[in-house]
C-alpha cells in the first residue's frame, strides 16, 4: 500500500511539472488537464500539501484564461487545505491571487485587503526556508503598489513600487523587472512625471513580447494599451493591439478573443473611427451571442446530469424505503423501527417500552485488519446471533454501521435482563477474534437499554434512544462487553 502511495505522488508530481511547463508555452487546455490529473492522484494518496498545492496552480491556469470563477473556486480549495495544513506560504501566495482577481475587475481596495493579508503573512515566514520568498514579495509589493496607484495613493504606491526593486536586486533571475516597469510608469504618469514614462516607453513596446508574464498576460496588455492612450502614443497603442491579437488568433480563446475586441473598441472610439468601432461593436455582440449559445449549452447539459442524479437517488430511496429489511444483514431496518414505534406509539400507551442499542466493540480495527467483506460478515453473524437471543420477545433491527436496535413491547426489568444475558452468550459463541483487542479476545457487543414506563403520545423513538445511549455509553467508559438498563 505505501508503495502504491508512493507511486502516485510521484506521477502527480510528473503530471505538476509538465502542466508548469506546458502552461508557459501557452498551451492552456494541456496544462489544466494535467493538473487535474495531478489533483485527483494526490486526493487518492491523501497529500495534502501536494493538493493545496496544486490546487493554487490549477486557479492560476484558470485565471490566465479568464475563468475567475473557477480560479477562485481552487484558489478556495486550496486555502482550506494550507490553512488546516500551516501551509503559510501556500495561503499567502494564494491571497496574492485571490486579490489580482478582484484587481483585474478593478476592484482594487478589495484586492488590497487580500495583498496586505498575504504580505503580513511572508512578513513572519523565515526567508532562509522557501527559495522563492524574495520573488513572492517582489509580487505581493508590486500587486499593492499597483493597487495603491488605481485609487490615486500616490505616496503609497511610491514606497511598494521602490520596496520592489529591493527584491529584484536579490533575485538573479531578475524574472519581474519588466512588471515593475510597467507599474512604476503608470504611477509615474499619475503623478505627472511624463518624462519617466517618455524615457522608457520605446524599452516598454520593444521588449513586451519577450518578458510579459503569461500568468497576467490580458492585464498587462491592457495596463499598457491604457497607458499609451493617456500618452496619445496612438501608434504605439495600435502595434500593441495587433501584436495581442496575433496571439489571441494562435490561442483561440474566448477571454483573449473578447479582449482583444474590447481593445480595438476603445483605439478606435479614441481615434474617431466610427466605421471601424462599429464594425467592433458587432463583432463584441457576436461574440457574446455566441458565449451565451455556449454557455446555455452547457447549462442545459448541467441540468441534464443533475436530473438524472436526482432521478437516480429518488428511485434509490423510493426502493429502500419500500423494503423493510437491511440489505446486508436482512433483519429490519431503521425505517421499519420508525414505522413501527409510531404504530406502537398509538397503540400502546399503557404498556411500557424496552428499547436497545447495541453497539458491536472495536468494529472499526476489524474492518482495518481483515478488511470490509470480512467485516461484512461479521455484521450477519452478529445480526442473527441477536435475533435469536431476542426471540419472541422482541424485534431485532440494524440502526447503520456496527449499531442494532431492539423494540420489546410488554417489556419489565427482568425480561430485558435475559434478552441481554442471551446476547451476551450468543455473541461470545461466535468466537470472532477481536482485532488488536488485548482485554476481550473475541468480538464482543455493548448494550444500553431504556425501559419506559409508558409511550406519551409526543414521544419519538429518537428521544427513548437517547435515554438507551447514555446507558450505552456508560457500558464503554467502564469497558465494553457488558450491559446496562436505565429505568
Amino acid at each position: 500500500m505505501e508503495f502504491e502511495n508512493c507511486s502516485c505522488v510521484e506521477i502527480a508530481d510528473e503530471y505538476m511539472e509538465e502542466a508548469k511547463r506546458v502552461f508557459y508555452k501557452d498551451k492552456f487546455v494541456e496544462a489544466s488537464l494535467l493538473m487535474h490529473n495531478a489533483i485527483k492522484l494526490y486526493e487518492k494518496g491523501g497529500n495534502t500539501d501536494e493538493l493545496a498545492e496544486g490546487c493554487n496552480v490549477l486557479g492560476v491556469i484558470y485565471a490566465a484564461v479568464g475563468d475567475g470563477v473557477k480560479a477562485i473556486d481552487y484558489y478556495l480549495k486550496g486555502l482550506e487545505i494550507a490553512n488546516k495544513q500551516g501551509l503559510f506560504d501556500v495561503v499567502a501566495r494564494i491571497y496574492n491571487n485571490i486579490g489580482s482577481e478582484y484587481q483585474k475587475i478593478g476592484k482594487h481596495e478589495k484586492g488590497l485587503e487580500y495583498f496586505l493579508k498575504a504580505a503580513n503573512i511572508f512578513a513572519h515566514l523565515n526567508p532562509e526556508r522557501y527559495p522563492r520568498y524574495n520573488v513572492w514579495m517582489l509580487l505581493t509589493c508590486l500587486n499593492i503598489g499597483t493597487s495603491y496607484t488605481e485609487i490615486g495613493k500616490y505616496e503609497d504606491a511610491e514606497t511598494y513600487i521602490d520596496a520592489t526593486k529591493e527584491y529584484l536586486e536579490k533575485d538573479e533571475n531578475r524574472e519581474c523587472e519588466f512588471d515593475i516597469l510597467i507599474s512604476e510608469c503608470r504611477l509615474k504618469w499619475a503623478m505627472g512625471d511624463k518624462k519617466f514614462v517618455y524615457d522608457n516607453v520605446d524599452r516598454i513596446c520593444g521588449e513586451l513580447m519577450d518578458n510579459i508574464s503569461i500568468t497576467d498576460y490580458v492585464p498587462e496588455m491592457e495596463n499598457i494599451c491604457d497607458l499609451l492612450k493617456k500618452m496619445e502614443e496612438y501608434d504605439r497603442w495600435g502595434k500593441i493591439i495587433t501584436t495581442f491579437e496575433e496571439q489571441a488568433n494562435i490561442q483561440d480563446n474566448f477571454y483573449y478573443r473578447l479582449s482583444c475586441v474590447e481593445m480595438w473598441m476603445d483605439y478606435y472610439k479614441t481615434i474617431g473611427m466610427r466605421e471601424k468601432y462599429i464594425e467592433k461593436c458587432v463583432r463584441h455582440t457576436e461574440l457574446y451571442l455566441q458565449q451565451k449559445e455556449s454557455k446555455n449549452e452547457e447549462q442545459c447539459n448541467n441540468i441534464d446530469m443533475r436530473i438524472e442524479l436526482h432521478n437516480k437517488e429518488s428511485e434509490r430511496l423510493a426502493a429502500e424505503l419500500a423494503s423493510n429489511k437491511d440489505n446486508l444483514t436482512g433483519i429490519y431496518n431503521r425505517q421499519k423501527l420508525e414505522n413501527d414505534f409510531k404504530v406502537y406509539s398509538k397503540e400502546s400507551h399503557n404498556v411500557r417500552l424496552g428499547l436497545g442499542i447495541i453497539d458491536v466493540d472495536c468494529f472499526k480495527e476489524q474492518n482495518d485488519s481483515f478488511g470490509h467483506v470480512h467485516g461484512d460478515e461479521c455484521l450477519r453473524k452478529v445480526a442473527s446471533a441477536l435475533k435469536n437471543a431476542v426471540g419472541d420477545s422482541g424485534t431485532v433491527y440494524r440502526y447503520g454501521g456496527d449499531e442494532f436496535v431492539i423494540m420489546i413491547e410488554n417489556a419489565d426489568y427482568k425480561i430485558i435482563e435475559t434478552v441481554a444475558e442471551n446476547i451476551k452468550k450468543n455473541i461470545a459463541g461466535l468466537k470472532i477474534v477481536n482485532a488488536n483487542e488485548v482485554q476481550n479476545r473475541y468480538l464482543s457487543v455493548s448494550q444500553g437499554y431504556a425501559l419506559i414506563p409508558e409511550v406519551k403520545g409526543n414521544q419519538s423513538v429518537y428521544s427513548i434512544l437517547k435515554l438507551a445511549d447514555r446507558a450505552l455509553y456508560t457500558v464503554k467508559r467502564n469497558g465494553r462487553n457488558d450491559y446496562k438498563i436505565s429505568i
